[in-house]
């Protein structure tokens, strides 16, 4: 055999096999086998609408726009939290960072509504937006699936550790905590809300990692293999 051709993820071929009598004096097989491509013809029920492409375009340009502009958010609290670490001790440091936090933070409901409405195909339990490495160089593919080894477990063990420590000075403060009366009549209870994070989160937990290790031995496979 000459080579071997891979066919395009999700086209199908058709071979013809047929055996044909070895005119060759020499040969040891009277018969053999002639294998042939024979040609489908494209069903345009099957055929893409030409709409598709122009909106898988949109999402990937969206997905790529979207985690930069989280990377620069996250690089922001980042530099500013040792930024003032350094000037001003950690007493001052949360206040430097709030309002580029809350930004950051929140774009965790960005990351469900992208699973819920199908712009990513990851599951709603486990959301993390990938589709934006499609175009990564190798090493950089690397990183974005092993790096998760040492810091998912740094990060959920020290935001559950922040979260059971403030807990007395929520309750004992209210921050964050809407009381009634007021003129939406409505109440917001910041000290449960925390509660209630735990109870999802440490259970929770052990089944993002689990789901991750998995996307990074199908994501590094694949890559190895084309």
């Amino acid at each position: 055999m000459g080579g071997k051709r891979r066919s395009p993820p999700g086209r199908r071929i058709r071979v013809r096999i047929a055996r044909k009598r070895n005119d060759d004096e020499d040969a040891k097989e009277e018969l053999y086998s002639l294998v042939t491509v024979a040609e489908i013809p494209e069903d345009p029920q099957t055929r893409p609408p030409p709409m598709a492409g122009i909106f898988s375009s949109l999402r990937r340009i969206y997905l790529i726009v979207y985690n930069w502009i989280l990377f620069f958010g996250w690089f922001q609290v980042f530099y500013l939290a040792v930024k003032t670490l350094k000037q001003s001790g950690h007493q001052s440091v949360y206040a430097a960072v709030e309002k580029p936090l809350i930004l950051a933070q929140s774009a965790a409901l960005l990351e469900i509504l992208h699973s819920l409405t199908g712009i990513v195909r990851s599951p709603v339990t486990a959301t993390l937006p990938q589709e934006a490495f499609g175009f990564a160089p190798s090493w950089l593919l690397w990183l974005r699936y092993s790096t998760f080894l040492l810091l998912y477990p740094a990060g959920i063990t020290s935001e559950v550790g922040l979260i059971y420590n403030a807990l007395p000075y929520l309750r004992e403060s209210g921050k964050y905590s809407i009381r009634m009366p007021n003129k939406w009549n409505f109440s917001f209870d910041y000290y449960y809300n925390a509660l209630l994070i735990l109870g999802f989160y440490v259970p929770g937990s052990p089944h993002l990692y689990g789901y991750m290790l998995g996307q990074r031995k199908k994501a590094l496979s694949k890559a190895k293999s084309e």
